[in-house]
C-alpha cells in the first residue's frame, strides 16, 4: 500500500512551530499487520519542512505520524505491540517460528531486541505481596512484589536484601498494606520505610513453620516412641505365654510385619549414619569456635536450614524408615499366616489360593515372602517383628489429621501420654489458624506455654517480633497467595529462557501484562 499525509502542515518536533514550507519528499517502507496471510508493506510517503523559528536549533524536521508508526520504525504501532508480546510471552525461538505461521515472519534477535526495549508501566499499589524467588535455588534469591488488589506484578527487585526492599518502599509511599512471610530482612525494611503500615504475616507461611516446628517435636521423640511400643509388645507377648492361650490369636502378627533389611542395606545405613555424624562433628567444632550459622553453612557448602537443625537436636538425625512400602501381598497377609499355621508349607499351593481371592502377584513375591517365615522353624507360628513406625513426617502429619485414628496410632496415643497431649495441641492450633479464630489462637498459647512441648514454645518465642503482623493475619483476607502464584509463573518464565537471559529480560518478562 502507498500512502501519504493528508496535512497541509508539519509540527516541529523540538520547538514545536508549524511550518508548511516543504523542502523534500522521501519514502519510508513500514511492515504493517497481514492480511488474510499475505505480507503487508505501507510505503509511507513523508515530507520534510523547514522550520522558521529563528531560536530552532532544528532548521529541516521530517513529517511525523505518532498515531500509526514511531520515528525511525520499521513497523506500525500494531505490529509492534504484537511482536513485543510474543517476545515478551515466549521463547525466542518460538515465537519467530510462529511469526512465520502468522504471516510477519521475524527473526528471533529481533523479537529480543523489542522484549528488551520494552518498558513496563509505573503503577501505584496501597496493599502489597512481598515474597521471594530464586535465581539459583539455595544460592541466589530476588524479591517479588504484586498488587493485591489487581493481583498483578508491579516489580521485581534484583536481591531479597533489606535495601533493595527499602528503596522501593520509599519510592512508593502511598502503600498502607504489606503480606509478607516470616523473613526477617521483609521485617526490617518495613519497620523502616513504612512503619505506619498494616502487615499482615502471610497464613500459609504461619502453617508451615507451625506444622515444621510440630515435625521437630515427632523427630526428637521418635526413638523413645519406638522403644515404647516394642516394650508393650515384649511384656504383651511374655504374659500370653506365661497365660497360654488355645490357638487364638494366632495370625494378629501379621499386621505388623515387615520385611527385615538385607546387609547391604544394614551396611548403607551404617555409612549413611557416619556421614551424618562427621557432618555434625564438623559443625559442632566451628561453632564451638565462634562461626556463626551462616559462615557454617558456606564453609561446609550446606544450606544455613541445615545447619540450623543440626544445632537445634543436639546430635546427627537417625534414618528411621524402617517401614516397608506396601506391596499387593498385604491384604493377603492373614489368610498366608492361618495357612502356614495350619501346617500347610508349599508357597505354589499358598499362591494358588490367593490367586482365587484376587491376588495378582507372582509365585515369587509368596515365595519370598514365606522364607523369612522358614527361619524360624521348627516353631509352627513364625515370632512377631518388632513394631514400627513410619517416618517423622509422615507420622507429624498422621497425627495432624482429626480422629479416626489407625489402630497403630491409637496405640501409640495409649502408650505414650506425651505424644498424645502434644499431637492434641498441635490439631488445636492448626485448627485456630484455618480458621482465623484469634480466641482460640491466644487460648492455644496459653495452653503451650503451660506444656512441655519444646518446639511449639520455640516457634510461639520467634512469633513475639512479628505479634502484630500475627493478628492481622486472623484479622484481614489479605494473603500471599497471588504472589505465590506469581513466584510459580517465574518458574516456567525461567524454563522458557534457558537461564542465558539476563536479569532486565525476566524483569520484563514477569511485569508483562496484556490487556
Amino acid at each position: 500500500m502507498r500512502v501519504r499525509g493528508r496535512r497541509q502542515e508539519g509540527a516541529c518536533p523540538v520547538c514545536g512551530d508549524l511550518s508548511k514550507r516543504v523542502h523534500s519528499r522521501y519514502q519510508r517502507w513500514v511492515k504493517d499487520l497481514p492480511v488474510q496471510g499475505r505480507r503487508v508493506v505501507v510505503v509511507l510517503e513523508a515530507r520534510k519542512f523547514f522550520c522558521d523559528e529563528p531560536g530552532c536549533s532544528r532548521r529541516i524536521f521530517c513529517e511525523r505520524f505518532p498515531e500509526v508508526v514511531e520515528a525511525y520504525a520499521r513497523r506500525t504501532l500494531r505490529l509492534e505491540e504484537i511482536v513485543t508480546a510474543m517476545g515478551l510471552l515466549v521463547s525466542a525461538n518460538l515465537a519467530s517460528r510462529l511469526s512465520r505461521l502468522l504471516g510477519f515472519p521475524t527473526s528471533g534477535r529481533t523479537l529480543l531486541r523489542c522484549a528488551h526495549r520494552y518498558e513496563p508501566p509505573q503503577t501505584e499499589a496501597m496493599m502489597i505481596g512481598v515474597d521471594d524467588f530464586a535465581f539459583r535455588r539455595g544460592h541466589q534469591y530476588g524479591t517479588l512484589i504484586i498488587d493485591l488488589a489487581t493481583r498483578r506484578p508491579i516489580e521485581v527487585l534484583n536481591e531479597r536484601s533489606v535495601s533493595s526492599l527499602r528503596a522501593f518502599l520509599a519510592a512508593h509511599p502511598e502503600v498502607e498494606a504489606v503480606c509478607r512471610d516470616r523473613d526477617p530482612r521483609y521485617a526490617e525494611a518495613i519497620r523502616w520505610e513504612a512503619p505506619t503500615a498494616t502487615v499482615v504475616l502471610d497464613r500459609w507461611h504461619l502453617i508451615r513453620n507451625f506444622v515444621d516446628a510440630f515435625e521437630r517435636f515427632v523427630a526428637q521423640h521418635h526413638r523413645a516412641w519406638l522403644n515404647t511400643l516394642r516394650e508393650h509388645q515384649a511384656s504383651s507377648i511374655a504374659l500370653s505365654e506365661r497365660v497360654g492361650t488355645d490357638g487364638g490369636g494366632d495370625g494378629d502378627w501379621v499386621d505388623a510385619l515387615i520385611t527385615e533389611l538385607s546387609p547391604k542395606q544394614r551396611e548403607r545405613r551404617r555409612a549413611n549414619q557416619q556421614r551424618r555424624q562427621q557432618r555434625y562433628n564438623d559443625i559442632r567444632d566451628l561453632h564451638d569456635k565462634g562461626f556463626n550459622r551462616a559462615a557454617i553453612a558456606q564453609r561446609l557448602q550446606l544450606d544455613r536450614d541445615t545447619v540450623a537443625s543440626y544445632l537445634q537436636r543436639g546430635g546427627p538425625p537417625t534414618d528411621t524408615r524402617s517401614r516397608r512400602a506396601p506391596t499387593l501381598l498385604d491384604p493377603y497377609l492373614p489368610h498366608l499366616a492361618k495357612r502356614w499355621q495350619e501346617g500347610c508349607r508349599n508357597a505354589a499351593r499358598l499362591h494358588r489360593e490367593i490367586q482365587q481371592q484376587g491376588y495378582t502377584g507372582s509365585v515369587r513375591t509368596v515365595m519370598r515372602r514365606v522364607r523369612a517365615w522358614r527361619k524360624h522353624a521348627p516353631a509352627a507360628t513364625p515370632p512377631p517383628p518388632a513394631p514400627a513406625l513410619p517416618s517423622p513426617r509422615t507420622l507429624a502429619w498422621a497425627l495432624l489429621q482429626e480422629p479416626p485414628l489407625t489402630d497403630s496410632l491409637d496405640a501409640l496415643l495409649t502408650l505414650a501420654p506425651d505424644a498424645a497431649t502434644a499431637a492434641g495441641l498441635a490439631r488445636a492450633g492448626l485448627t485456630a489458624l484455618r480458621h482465623q479464630d484469634l480466641d482460640a489462637w491466644n487460648a492455644w498459647q496459653d495452653a503451650v506455654a503451660a506444656s512441655d512441648v519444646t518446639q511449639l514454645k520455640r516457634f510461639l518465642r520467634g512469633l513475639q517480633n512479628d505479634r502484630d503482623a500475627v493478628t492481622n493475619a486472623f484479622l484481614t483476607t489479605l494473603s500471599n497467595g497471588p504472589t505465590e502464584g506469581h513466584v510459580h509463573r517465574i518458574k516456567l518464565i525461567k524454563r522458557t529462557m534457558y537461564g542465558r537471559a539476563s536479569f532486565h529480560l525476566l524483569r520484563n518478562k514477569i511485569l508483562y501484562h496484556h490487556g
